[in-house]
């Protein structure tokens, strides 16, 4: 009797990969997986730059209409004068009472009337509860400035060298880009003067 000697079918499907196979499949998972990061991550770059954006437009619209809010000029000036500026003893936000008395102010990092940085005041002049406060850390090298200028009635694109009835009132956010400052948001209001008719 002869012995029966097993002998492998070739028909019979392999098990596994072979090497080259493996790292093929390697490669092509490596350039999948950084593709999908490189898309996660520019998704997260686009959703911060949004949420910036909101934060400034937010400040220049609030620091805006905490200046239109305050008389055309100041009760123991003319309406007409032709320095534009806070007048004396009147050296902080607080202290404001006409719209011209916001030319050129500048807060860096951007602060609320009573000069408390944004995200930590309550909105009265105190600090707000330790829990409540909240400061973006991307605000402490942003700024805000306000101009204010007297503007051509007939073309209000047109700054006026001389006092007009209207004056533009612009804010600006800010933040620094190399040696200089780049505006991210912008808010501006024309405001008009019209004197008291006496009946």
């Amino acid at each position: 009797m002869h012995a029966l000697i097993p002998t492998r079918n070739r028909n019979t499907a392999r098990r596994g990969f072979t090497v080259p196979e493996a790292m093929i499949g390697i490669v092509v998972l490596s350039v999948t997986a950084a593709s999908l990061l490189l898309a996660l991550d520019s998704g997260l770059a686009a959703g911060e730059a949004s949420v910036h954006q909101a934060m400034a437009d937010g400040l220049a619209a609030s620091l805006l209409e905490e200046a239109c809010a305050q008389r055309y000029h100041d009760v123991l000036q003319p309406w007409n004068q032709a320095t534009l500026g806070p007048e004396a003893g009147e050296s902080s936000r607080d202290l404001f009472d006409d719209i011209d008395d916001y030319h050129n102010c500048i807060s860096s990092p951007p602060q609320d009337r009573w000069g408390v940085a944004v995200g930590l005041g309550d909105g009265q002049g105190n600090a707000r509860e330790a829990i409540m406060r909240h400061f973006p850390t991307q605000l402490a090298t942003w700024r805000t400035r306000v101009t204010v200028n007297y503007v051509n009635p007939a073309n209000l694109t047109q700054t006026s060298a001389t006092p007009t009835t209207v004056r533009r009132v612009t804010v600006f956010v800010e933040r620094p880009q190399g040696a200089g400052w780049r505006e991210i948001a912008r808010a501006t209001r024309m405001v008009g003067y019209a004197e008291s008719v006496a009946n």
